[in-house]
């Protein structure tokens, strides 16, 4: 009569592989709990871009001088509410946190903070545009527009307007 054969895994060979599926599944695991850590970092930079881009928006679209002084103005407008601005250099050291809308109306952001920069005239800058078709320097102003939020991440957008 001849032997049987045995059917199945011996003991030895069901550990060793439940060590293997183990490490592997751990591997997959610890992937798996990353992205999900960092997935709202996207919406949070994608966030700070669109606060950003409102505030740039909001500021380029106002004259560079106030308009009553008939062209002379001073950078900054300290104790004045933003909804009072009517002018770009009053933007200069704006900063809000939590970001605001253009009325003060706080934006439901917790964590961002918003400061606006304006390069004011006296600073030293070169001229913009091709040769020939430049716009001079004591006409350029620069918009720095920075978004902070997180551990320090931050997001800075640059406009540039010309006075006439």
């Amino acid at each position: 009569m001849g032997g049987r054969r045995q059917q199945g895994l011996s003991l030895v060979e069901l550990v060793v592989s439940i060590v293997i599926i183990s490490v592997a599944v751990a591997g997959v695991l610890s992937v798996f709990a990353y992205n999900v850590r960092y997935s709202a970092d996207p919406q949070r930079t994608q966030q700070a871009v669109e606060v950003a881009r409102a505030y740039l928006e909001e500021i380029l679209a106002r004259p560079v001088y106030n308009p009553a002084s008939g062209g002379s103005s001073t950078c900054g407008s300290p104790g004045v509410p933003r909804s009072d601005y009517d002018y770009l250099l009053e933007y200069d050291g704006l900063s809000n946190s939590p970001p605001q809308d253009q009325t003060g109306a706080t934006l439901p952001l917790p964590g961002y903070t918003v400061h606006v920069s304006v390069t004011c005239p006296g600073f030293a800058k070169p001229a913009l545009g091709p040769a020939g078709l430049t716009v001079p320097a004591t006409r350029a102003f620069r918009v720095d527009v920075t978004v902070s939020y997180g551990n320090g991440h931050s997001i800075t957008l640059s406009g540039y307007k010309v006075s006439s």
